[in-house]
């Protein structure tokens, strides 16, 4: 999907936004999961024996993995960020982690959003999307926010 998507949104006059797309939790991860990847050739979550091999199969290409918030689990590896869910906002607000906010299905509800800020003037890409979630220039909405 994500050499598919830029060419969808094209044909809706869609041309200017810059998307990436994630992954499914691994089956054996521990809630973990990964964005940005170069490629996504050969990988089948099913078989991710371990964390470790799940993020060294991410990081070889040059993605990102996100762990949820609470999962003492995850303390002992080193991780990208954090997934932002409902209930979450004081983590998210006082830790320094990067966080990504996941979209639901359109179809349930109005889908979750983030909103990226970057410098004025730089060319929006899928490059510049990574490096303003990276450096904590996000924010988020959730589908009942109110």
């Amino acid at each position: 999907m994500r050499e598919q998507l830029p060419a969808w949104l094209e044909r809706v006059g869609l041309r200017d936004i810059a998307v990436d797309v994630g992954t499914g939790k691994a089956t054996h991860s521990l809630g973990s999961v990964a964005y940005g990847l170069r490629d996504y050739d050969r990988l089948k979550i099913q078989d991710m024996p371990t964390e470790e091999e799940w993020i060294r199969f991410v990081k070889e290409r040059n993605g990102y993995v996100f762990r949820p918030v609470y999962a003492p689990d995850c303390d002992r590896f080193k991780y990208d960020g954090q997934i932002a869910v409902d209930g979450n906002k004081r983590q998210i607000d006082t830790e320094e982690a990067p966080f990504i906010l996941q979209t639901g299905l359109i179809k349930d509800e109005a889908p979750a959003c983030m909103v990226l800020f970057a410098p004025k003037g730089r060319r929006w890409s899928r490059d510049e999307l990574w490096r303003a979630i990276l450096a904590r220039r996000p924010s988020a909405s959730f589908p009942k926010a109110g």
